[in-house]
């Protein structure tokens, strides 16, 4: 059960509880204009943070090439996200905005360690089922 936290020109935002707006929002929401800016098809991205993704990232010192190479050794049907299709991007940088919306564009997952995982999809079902598959295979790390 999903519930529309608020509509704006571009997006409707929803979430699977009640959520408290801030300014981490704000810095998401450039993200997605910029995103969307770049001649790219309406799609829904989701924002979660899966734990097992986040546990195993951990544990491996938020290597994301070490990450990458087990990911891959655990799902050869996964090519789509694993070979390809992941991206860590650090929050606390002045091109953090930039650099999800470029992921993005270029069809990858974006990991933000300690901070959760973007996704996208044709809609919110399909972007949630590549963040489940991401969560799957690293609860293999754990």
């Amino acid at each position: 059960p999903y519930t529309t936290l608020f509509r704006s020109g571009r997006y409707d935002f929803i979430a699977d509880k009640v959520v408290k707006i801030s300014s981490e929002f704000l810095i998401h929401l450039n993200a997605y204009n910029l995103f969307n800016t770049q001649n790219n098809p309406p799609l829904a991205i989701v924002h979660a943070y899966p734990m097992k993704v986040e546990v195993a990232m951990r544990k491996l010192g938020f290597d994301s090439a070490k990450f990458m190479e087990m990911a891959h050794d655990f799902s050869p049907d996964q090519v789509w996200t694993f070979k390809k299709g992941i991206e860590t991007v650090d929050y606390d940088t002045p091109d953090y905005a930039i650099n999800v919306a470029k992921a993005l564009s270029e069809r990858k997952l974006v990991i933000v360690p300690r901070h959760g995982i973007f996704s996208f999809g044709l809609d919110p079902i399909a972007a949630v089922d590549k963040i489940a598959a991401v969560n799957y295979f690293a609860s293999f790390m754990i």
